[in-house]
């Protein structure tokens, strides 16, 4: 498989770059494929555990909980503070990473909960490290990467993104309600242009 990504040399500090392989779904918009997948895994979920005399309690809870959810009331919860919001096992909603350049050089600052080369674990949290070995993370290897900028940041914004980004208004001002936000939401904000999307797949559809 091609993968498709952009010329690094096209990079300024303060972009922004999205990893996404093909099978992963970024569950965030409603309608459309990835809800009627993610009902059709709901549905296969709740059967197995119904039909598994051995099912955990923990997954018998979460059967009954989702049995009867739509896709938005899965794409809305829990809210803040939901005491199960700390055990459950969260849907992947992408990821992105910030550009900075260190003479000349391309470097990814970015978070995860684990990370892993060549199948070594390495540390979580927020980390740096040069775009080349960014997409050697394990998760990244079959990834296609978008790559996108906010053109009305100034020099100074570009190089402080990260101050910049929490002050964007994500999906063009619609306030959204979740504990969690998707990366997704921020490639599709207004305030971003999208320099580069892997063909056919624009928005990480």
């Amino acid at each position: 498989m091609t993968l498709l990504r952009p010329d690094p040399l096209t990079f300024r500090s303060g972009d922004l770059v999205w990893p996404k392989a093909d099978n992963q779904i970024v569950y965030y918009l409603v309608g459309g494929p990835q809800e009627a997948l993610w009902l059709e895994q709901r549905d296969a979920f709740v059967a197995r555990v119904d039909s598994d005399p051995q099912a955990s309690a923990q997954d018998k809870a979460l059967a009954d909980q989702v049995r009867d959810w739509r896709y938005a009331d899965f794409a809305s919860f829990p809210p803040p503070g939901h005491e199960i919001q700390a055990n459950l096992i969260r849907p992947w909603v992408g990821h992105v990473g910030i550009i900075d350049l260190r003479g000349g050089q391309p470097w990814v600052v970015d978070a995860t909960p684990s990370r892993k080369l060549g199948g070594v674990e390495g540390r979580s949290g927020v980390a740096d490290q040069t775009y080349e070995d960014w997409l050697a993370d394990d998760s990244h290897l079959q990834s296609h990467v978008w790559h996108g900028r906010l053109p009305a940041a100034s020099a100074a914004q570009a190089t402080a993104i990260v101050a910049c980004a929490m002050a964007l208004s994500l999906d063009g001002g619609q306030p959204e309600r979740r504990f969690w936000v998707s990366p997704l939401q921020l490639m599709r904000c207004s305030r971003v242009h999208l320099l580069y999307v892997p063909a056919g797949r624009e928005y990480g559809a």
